[in-house]
């Protein structure tokens, strides 16, 4: 994979989570915090639809397309199983009580809201499938796109709507996710047109579904349990504390794009870089180094994000001021997990990465607990207070699982400094004042202070790439 594949492959991405970080924070000065909770429930159940739509078929889809002499016979294969228990379901949930799923995930009861979001569900697994021919076929700037324009296609939605509706309802957000997907899906089955057709045609083959099954089940149970870990804070929320609570959390949450740009692009770039390194021969010191300037790199940007997070008050409406605090330890999540993935290397390397899923099982069931607990008293910062500590513990459970697989790591200092993250940023709610501003500056010149040696090395490490 060249430079210029990955690039495009991270466009995707990288722009997806850009057009959402600059969308959310518009939404708030034109919809209730509460229909931007609700926004929230509607992502979270889409991405735990097609997990469960799929049932590991995804994943089959890729394992299999290379050595398959039918990737036709695949596709209808890996896509058929989802939609006939999607049908089964959304029947069995819609004919039970037409209002159930609204009022769960909206807290309204309506029949419309509820067909929309069954639509949506379907418009993106049916999304996630025909992607992957794309993603296959390596046409990474395709795939990119399919991932790219939902986000363009909403934005320019948003905006006809600020121009025309005075009075917007949550509808309006609901039935512009719809639109969105669906534009992307259309374009999506008119590229692949030809194949899709002759995927139709195929017969379904029961045998090859139950293989296929097998592979695919035991990676969705793993898949689940780190959606889980992500997912639990958002519908603790909304059982245990409000919508309102829920959306000032959300856009919390949007404020760590920065943080999920740089987890999807390194995570884009470091699998194939190790196997490389691992296979080609190379000394793992490298390896090694990578994960002393990947924690430098974290203890920087969440001291200056600590330093700095007092200018969110001046980007969004009052009635979001709690932002401030919750924005960073809502960074620390997928900044936790981008240094798991520069230790958990050696899971993979050996195969055993059943490990690694025990690891997202047992910290999902810290978050669970942590939730139950803190969401009910704390409201918003029990739920970011647990989820930061939840990805911690999954840090350390995937470092020292892979030291025992693997090989052993210098991690003492890894552990130190994302702790002392974890707990300034913990501090940092409790205390929810402008002192917070000191901490953070304090931490700062700690880190830079005890760690000088390094950050020379890696200032001289990079000067001596780019000659």
């Amino acid at each position: 994979m060249n430079l210029r594949t990955i690039t495009q492959y991270s466009l995707g991405p990288v722009g997806s989570a850009f057009l959402g970080f600059v969308t959310l924070p518009l939404i708030t000065w034109h919809f209730s915090s509460e229909d931007v909770g609700r926004l929230s429930m509607l992502f979270i159940v889409q991405s735990f639809a097609v997990l469960f739509f799929s049932i590991g078929l995804d994943q089959s889809y890729i394992r299999y397309y290379y050595s398959s002499k039918d990737v036709g016979q695949l596709f209808k294969d890996c896509i058929t199983p989802g939609i006939i228990l999607f049908i089964l379901t959304s029947l069995t949930l819609y004919l039970f009580d037409p209002t159930l799923i609204s009022y769960i995930l909206f807290g309204i009861e309506d029949s419309t809201l509820t067909l929309m979001t069954l639509a949506c569900i379907l418009v993106v697994y049916l999304q996630r499938f025909i992607s992957l021919i794309v993603r296959m076929q390596e046409n990474a700037l395709l795939f990119s796109l399919s991932q790219f324009l939902p986000k363009v296609f909403f934005l320019c939605y948003f905006f006809i709507i600020i121009l025309f509706e005075e009075d917007s309802g949550f509808i309006y957000l609901l039935l512009g996710q719809l639109i969105s997907n669906l534009l992307v899906l259309l374009y999506l089955l008119y590229g692949n047109k030809e194949g899709i057709y002759k995927s139709i045609l195929r017969k379904f083959s029961i045998k090859r579904f139950s293989e296929y099954f097998s592979y695919g089940l035991p990676l969705t149970i793993g898949a689940i349990a780190y959606w889980g870990l992500t997912a639990t804070d958002k519908f603790f929320l909304r059982a245990y504390s409000s919508l309102n609570e829920l959306g000032i959390y959300s856009v919390a949450i949007s404020f760590s794009t920065a943080a999920i740009i740089f987890q999807k692009v390194f995570t884009t770039i470091w699998t194939p870089y190790v196997y490389k390194t691992i296979n080609g021969g190379h000394d793992d010191n490298e390896i090694r180094n990578i994960n002393k300037y990947v924690v430098l790199f974290v203890a920087v940007i969440i001291s200056l994000l600590g330093m700095a997070s007092w200018v969110i008050d001046y980007i969004l409406p009052n009635e979001y001021s709690l932002v401030k605090y919750l924005v960073i330890p809502c960074m620390l999540a997928p900044l936790f997990y981008v240094l798991s993935e520069t230790t958990v290397i050696g899971l993979n390397i050996v195969k055993k990465t059943n490990y690694s899923m025990l690891a997202s099982i047992f910290a999902f069931a810290i978050n669970f607990i942590g939730n139950f607990f803190l969401v009910k008293k704390f409201g918003a910062y029990g739920a970011a207070i647990s989820t930061a500590t939840s990805f911690w513990v999954f840090l350390v459970l995937r470092t020292e699982l892979s030291c025992y697989f693997w090989k052993s790591i210098p991690r003492v200092r890894l552990y130190i400094l994302t702790l002392f993250l974890l707990v300034a940023s913990i501090v940092t709610i409790i205390l929810s004042s402008k002192v917070i501003v000191l901490i953070w500056i304090f931490l700062s010149l700690a880190v830079v202070t005890l760690f000088y040696k390094d950050f020379l090395f890696m200032l001289s490490t990079i000067k001596k790439a780019k000659v």
